[in-house]
């Protein structure tokens, strides 16, 4: 069985690409990793992965429709072009299963159980797994019927899954827009759709995969004796989804140390600060903004700390 993995990026998070492929490959020699780029094609050198741009993808007709209409949105661009590189994959490469991944996911361990998961399915979706009780969060609660039951970073497909895909492509070329609170959430909200569409969609159960700021409550981390951080006490974490860097640094600290190990290899592919960095300089200045006057002048002349600075 072929398999292979592919992400959308605009040419500057080239960076998060690299490490990407690298988590990848680190768990799976035969692992192919496709990288659609939307923009800035002259940028491109010799990557280790393969490199495709929106003019070779198979469905010409339909990317250029979404070219013309999204070409002053990168992020509508990368969304709504996901879908028919997905396409592209299955049906001019051959690929029994491909599956797309955020260019901000990074694999901790093995996943070669995701082949299983997808087998002969057409989809295998990731729920967010968002809080599921109003009375402890009502805004991340309502997020569900907002943002959507499933995570658009992350879907496994099939042959069996095609028509829906160029379904979805041509829902984002209707509405790819990311506006809170309206009832379709960038391409995200079409996803809903699937398991009716296909009623052999597979959900995503393993709650060690996607592991995100959002879902830190309802997927608890908790350490073992060992040190390792198991999801529920049960999964260990498979890959996690570094969005919203600043958030999960400042309140998901268990993360802490996948954190560190994703931005330092951030840095050795050619970001110039990883996300560490900028997480504990924004934080610092927020802290350096709720001090009085007072303060700020014992702090500058007698070099008073009204904070704790390794905190940041």
């Amino acid at each position: 069985m072929t398999k292979g993995f592919c992400t959308v990026i605009s040419s500057d998070f080239l960076p998060f690409a690299r490490a990407l492929f690298q988590s990848i490959k680190r768990f799976g020699e035969d692992n192919e990793f496709t990288v659609l780029v939307v923009n800035d094609y002259q940028q491109i050198g010799d990557e280790k992965f393969k490199v495709l741009f929106p003019h070779q993808l198979s469905e010409k007709e339909l990317a250029n429709k979404i070219l013309l209409k999204y070409h002053n949105e990168l992020d509508g661009l990368r969304w709504s072009l996901k879908s028919l590189l997905m396409v592209h994959l299955l049906e001019k490469e051959g690929f029994d299963q491909v599956f797309f991944v955020d260019p901000d996911l990074y694999f901790f361990s093995d996943f070669s159980f995701l082949t299983k998961e997808l087998e002969d399915r057409s989809f295998l979706l990731s729920p967010h797994w968002k809080q599921m009780d109003p009375l402890t969060d009502e805004k991340e609660f309502l997020a569900n019927f907002t943002d959507g039951i499933f995570n658009a970073g992350f879907l496994g497909a099939t042959i069996k899954g095609v028509d829906t895909l160029r379904w979805w492509a041509n829902m984002c070329l209707y509405s790819a827009k990311r506006i809170v609170d309206e009832p379709l959430y960038a391409d995200q909200s079409y996803l809903e759709l699937f398991p009716i569409r296909n009623p052999d969609a597979r959900i995503l159960t393993h709650r060690g995969c996607n592991v995100a700021i959002w879902n830190k409550e309802e997927c608890k981390r908790v350490v073992s004796d060992s040190g390792e951080v198991l999801i529920n006490g049960i999964y260990p974490i498979v890959f996690v989804h570094f969005s919203h860097t600043y958030d999960l640094y400042k309140q998901d600290k268990s993360l802490l140390p996948y954190l560190v190990e994703y931005s330092n290899a951030l840095i050795e592919n050619g970001h110039p600060t990883g996300i560490i960095k900028p997480a504990r300089n924004y934080f610092y200045r927020q802290a350096l903004k709720r001090l009085t006057f007072l303060q700020r002048l014992k702090r500058k002349y007698l070099g008073v700390k009204y904070f704790d600075e390794s905190e940041f």
